[in-house]
Formats: C-alpha cells, structure tokens, sequence
C-alpha cells in the first residue's frame, strides 16, 4: 500500500477528482472483539488525467484514533 506522501504526490496536481463506491459489502468476524473487519466494494475513479474501474478489498483495524486500512488488495 503507497505511502501517505506517495498518495500526496500523486493528486496534488490534480484539477479534479471524483470518486464511485458501488456494491459495498462490510465484514467484522465476532471473533475479534469488533476490532477487525473486512471492506469490499466496486471503485470508478475518474480525475483530469487518470480513470480506473476497479473493485478493492480493505483490510481495517479499530485503535485508539479510530479505523485505520492495515491493507488493501483488489479482486
């Protein structure tokens, strides 16, 4: 998974971007406390210079300071 910097790089020229979440599905197994879950979903993309339709899997984990993605994969 990139960076926070790498991520600032990439759409700190950006004129526009617009973001579709689609088909989402949240897991959290009981088994770990509600600490843990599993996202998936159907992403479109579309920025001045870039498109991409892709569908994704986040990984979570629930701290102090909130959920935090601990990984991400795509399907």
């Amino acid at each position: 998974m990139p960076s926070n910097d790498t991520r600032k790089k990439q759409i700190k020229n950006k004129k526009f971007i617009h973001i579709k979440i689609e088909n989402l599905a949240i897991l959290i197994p009981p088994e770990h406390g509600g600490n843990v879950a599993v996202v998936r979903f159907h992403q479109r993309y579309n920025s001045n210079n870039f498109k991409s339709d892709s569908k994704k899997i986040f990984y979570l984990k629930k701290g102090q300071a909130g959920w935090q993605i601990i990984g991400e994969s795509m399907y």
